[in-house]
């Protein structure tokens, strides 16, 4: 349970990989992510770019193995409640 806790929980983390069109949501974006790279416990940090992603136009995609390691995982989380 708490490997799928963990995963839905690093997911907006690991959208960050995509750069957006619109320059201003996107530079802000970037800034906070690396910032994020320097401070990997803050917290505060990781809620604000929860808060900014949305705003992303387009929107930051997964990357492929990024899927691949959700789909994995939500297997899992099936098989342990099983």
């Amino acid at each position: 349970m708490s490997k799928c806790l963990f995963l839905i929980g690093g997911l907006p983390i690991l959208a960050t990989m995509a750069i957006a069109v619109d320059p201003m949501p996107a530079e802000q974006f970037n800034q906070l992510i690396h910032q994020l790279h320097k401070k990997r416990q803050d917290d505060v940090l990781r809620q604000t770019i929860v808060k900014v992603a949305p705003t992303l136009n387009p929107a930051p995609t997964l990357p492929k193995d990024t899927r691949r390691y959700l789909v994995r995982g939500a297997r899992n989380c099936v098989d342990c409640q099983e």
